[in-house]
């Protein structure tokens, strides 16, 4: 099972880096195989938008994890993943077990990513370019 954690200071203070790594870190047992950390900033201001901005400054927004590898063993399977163009960046733990069929009926029934465009064999992929599709 992956292990996950993340950081929002609502206030825009900055994350503590040395924290985050450290209590990624303490989960290697839940995710041995790879670990990533996803940091950006984000204005108080925006927070009821739910936008993120990657300006200046230090980051406010922390997501990490520990990668227990089961289905894409690869390193492109990396997470946090994010999506080609930036805007949304995804911290998974689980399993979709019919992601192979849902790789082919991404944007609500409409094909609108071809399996060629995938990167990976993940699951992770699949759900993040459902969420982005809509």
């Amino acid at each position: 099972m992956c292990g996950i954690f993340g950081v929002i200071n609502f206030d825009g203070q900055p994350v503590d880096k040395h924290k985050v790594l450290s209590a990624r870190d303490i989960l290697a047992h839940r995710g041995p195989d790879d670990s990533g950390i996803y940091y950006s900033n984000c204005h108080p201001e925006s927070f009821d938008k739910l936008r993120t901005s990657s300006g200046e400054g230090q980051p406010s927004i922390a997501l990490a994890h520990r990668r227990l590898s089961i289905i894409d063993l690869s390193p492109a399977a990396h997470q946090p993943m994010t999506t080609e163009d930036g805007r949304f960046t995804i911290v998974y733990n689980g399993e979709i077990y019919n992601y192979g069929e849902l790789r082919t009926q991404v944007g609500g029934g409409k094909l609108v990513v071809g399996s060629g465009q995938f990167r990976t064999q993940s699951d992770t992929e699949v759900i993040l370019k459902f969420y982005a599709s809509e």
